[in-house]
Parts: C-alpha cells; structure tokens; sequence
C-alpha cells in the first residue's frame, strides 16, 4: 500500500479504492504515475525562502501532460522554455542521477507497451522499444539510469525483466518465489536488486512476516533472503456494516543511498529495523517515540481518484536522506468508527537520525502527505500533501488542493510553499 521513492525518483501515483493485495498493489506502488488529471497550477504563493542552498537541484511538476521546471528554492515556474511533454495517462520513472526518464505508453502497440527512453534532462526522446507482450508494469530505474525493471502481469511466478536502457536489450529475468507487493529496490551501483513480498500466501489471506531476498541484477542468482517475523504485511478480509472487504498492513521499506542497509518501518508501531543489505542479517531495531496525533499506523495506498477515501488498514513509506542517517517517514490511515464509518487520516511526516533511533522532528500533524524528495545536496527536503487535514475519507482527486513545499531538512520547517489543484507529478534531480 505504499509509493516510494527509494532508489529511483518517481512521480506521483493515483489513488483509488483498496484493490486484492498482490499483484494489484504492486502495480499501484511502484513508482509510477498512471492517470493523473489534467492539473491547472494555481498562482504560488510563498514566504520569503530561507538561506539555504537548492543550486544542485532541477525540479519539474507534472501539470496534466506537460512537466514544467521550477525554482527550486520559491518553487516559482521557471518558464516554459524548460518544459517537456509526456502521453496523458503513461507511466513514468526518473533515474537518482537525472541522466534517465522512461515514459510507459499503454496505448501502443494494442497488445503491449512501448518503452520511451528519455534525456532526464531535457526530455528529449532518445530512442523506444517494444518488449514481450505484458510486460511494462510498474517501471522502476537504477540509480545511474542504466538497468530498468519491467513487471510481467499473469505470471504464476512474479517475473521482472532487466532491460539494458542504452540498448532496449533484455539483460536478465528474475522470477521471484511467492507474491510480491511492493516495488523492487534496486542498490547505486545497479548489481543488486532486493524483492520484498509475503511469507505466506495462505486463503483466505492474513497478514504474515515480510520477506526480503536480494538477487544478483545480471544474473538473477539469489544472493541471500531475510524474514522479519515482527513485522507484518498482508491483507485480511473483514467484515463491515454487513459486507466483506478488506484491511491491509504494509510497513515502510527503504534502501539506503549508498546500498549497505535496508530501513523497514513496522506498520503497526513507531518500530524501524536495519538490515545489512550486503549479508542479508538483521543490524538492529529500535522504537522511537511521536508526540501527539495518531501514532505508529497508517494505510499508505494511493490510487486513481474515485473520491472514496482509501479503504481499511495500516502503511508507512520511507524515504532515506543523501546522508543514509536520516530517514522520512509518512503515510496514512484508515480505521472504523464506533458508528461503524470508516474515517481516513494522513499521519504528517517524522524524520528519525537511524544511527540514534531518535526522533529528530515532525510536523504536518493529521495531513496526508503522498510524496517526500529530498534535494540531491541533502540541504533542502520536498513535499507534497493533500492540503485538507482531518478526515480525508471523502477527498476527490481532480477537485482537490495539493501544497507542494520545501523544507528544512532536518528542522521540518517550512521555506517555501506552493499550491496545485489536482494531483501533480513532481522530479528531484541534481542540476545539469
């Protein structure tokens, strides 16, 4: 039930109603943006910005198909000489290093995808490729924008190919054991690849301890595999007011910046544990304490805008600072009322130092926020929520206020702020 951005920046997904845990979420949580409506960017407003440094950064927001750069210290439009044009409904992931940005067409060929290779940069086509029908699910790029994963839907084994994006050439397939629910991780150096899904695929399901394995990018070895038996993911089906439907947990995963260790943020309490992404074993776990607000659970499940809230459950989502010290945290939740409604909330965000387990800061209490990029530099942090506090149950995608803004690292404090009505798409990059 979560969208991050480890390993890759991403754009923004589009929410919708809880679909069966699976191959469905996955699809929904890789970094992605499918369906976003077309956007009309209202006029920014912001406080003077605060010293700090954003020149190593390029930002983009994704407004219905165009991306437009923007200052990336007043988050201003930087005019649309900068700008460049995907297709209106496509999938779309972005490269750590900017050098690489492939665009997903579902629309041709009638059967299949096309694969569109871009110049992170500018935006410049460089080059598409059309590869085995059904696969193009759920696009996920290594740091240095050389290896892309594809998912492979109707697979009784979860298939992922490797795709070489200087060639379109099919490197490798990894077929993984079990269901995979969230999206692959993928280390700096593009020769590890890190799986994460159920332990048990029983029926009807139940949550179960998350599994990680870690798998060799070229050759699709298994490298080593560690299970959490604290840590649950999974969905149950539940009945409410009469009818069945389902509750899901999904904790927060994370891989460092430079590859050496996994955080995964337990999505029944305030709870991260650190894995040796070389050795596969557990470092350590360590709680940290919030104040106030709804603490440790969250349903982190975005999906296209029906608005209809987010469905029953609990999720985090984790993003690692440039430092590897600091991690974000963020998310939301859904839970039953004793009148029997289900009552939607965003959690805020909290950043932890994870070489302390302290809580460095929060801030957004009871706010949705759906997508946290931090700058390249690690001096500035960027945000984007939904600008409606409370009870979120009944939002609507393309009638509703996005504040897009930039913070301080560390302090959370506000610098700039910027509103979007609808859901935008946005890209951190380092600067050309």
């Amino acid at each position: 039930m979560v969208k991050g951005s480890v390993g890759v920046r991403s754009v923004s997904l589009p929410r919708r109603r809880s679909a069966p845990f699976g191959g469905a979420l996955l699809a929904l949580l890789a970094f992605v943006a499918v369906g976003v409506a077309v956007l009309r960017a209202r006029p920014w407003r912001s406080s003077p910005p605060l010293p700090g440094s954003v020149a190593n950064t390029d930002l983009f927001a994704g407004i219905g198909t165009s991306f437009t750069a923007l200052d990336p210290s007043s988050l201003a439009d930087r005019g649309p000489q900068t700008s460049f044009q995907i297709g209106p409904w496509n999938a779309l992931a972005s490269s750590v290093d900017g050098s690489t940005l492939v665009e997903v067409d579902r629309a041709e060929p009638p059967n299949g995808f096309m694969i569109i290779v871009r110049d992170g940069r500018t935006g410049a086509e460089l080059f598409r490729f059309e590869p085995a029908d059904g696969v193009g699910w759920s696009p996920v790029l290594s740091a240095d924008g050389s290896r892309l994963l594809l998912r492979a839907m109707g697979d009784a084994v979860p298939t992922l190919g490797v795709f070489d994006t200087r060639t379109g050439h099919l490197v490798n397939w990894v077929r993984t054991p079990g269901d995979v629910s969230f999206p692959p991780l993928i280390d700096a150096q593009a020769k590890r690849l890190y799986i994460l899904g159920l332990t048990d695929t029983r029926t009807p399901p139940e949550p179960s301890p998350i599994s990680i394995a870690a798998y060799d990018l070229d050759t699709g070895a298994e490298a080593g595999r560690v299970t959490l038996p604290d840590v649950l993911t999974g969905m149950r089906i539940v009945e409410r007011k009469g009818q069945q439907t389902q509750s899901e947990l999904t904790p927060g995963v994370a891989l460092s910046p430079d590859g050496r260790r996994i955080a995964v943020v337990s999505a029944e309490a305030d709870t991260v544990t650190l894995i040796d992404a070389q050795r596969m074993v557990v470092e350590c776990s360590f709680s940290f304490a919030r104040s106030g607000g709804l603490s440790g659970r969250l349903p982190f499940l975005p999906h296209e805008a029906e608005a209809k809230g987010f469905g029953e459950g609990t999720a985090k989502q984790a993003v690692f600072a440039p430092d590897g010290r600091h991690l974000y945290i963020f998310g939301y939740q859904g839970l039953y009322t004793a009148a029997g409604d289900l009552a939607d909330h965003g959690l805020g965000l909290a950043v932890v130092d994870v070489t302390t387990g302290k809580l460095v800061a929060q801030a957004f209490r009871d706010q949705w926020i759906d997508q946290v990029m931090p700058a390249p530099d690690g001096h500035s942090v960027y945000v984007s929520g939904l600008k409606q506090a409370g009870d979120i149950t009944h939002w609507s995608g393309e009638a509703s206020t996005f504040q897009f803004r930039r913070l301080d690292p560390n302090s959370l404090h506000v610098l700039a702020t910027r509103e979007f009505a609808g859901e935008p798409r946005f890209l951190v990059q380092p600067a050309r």
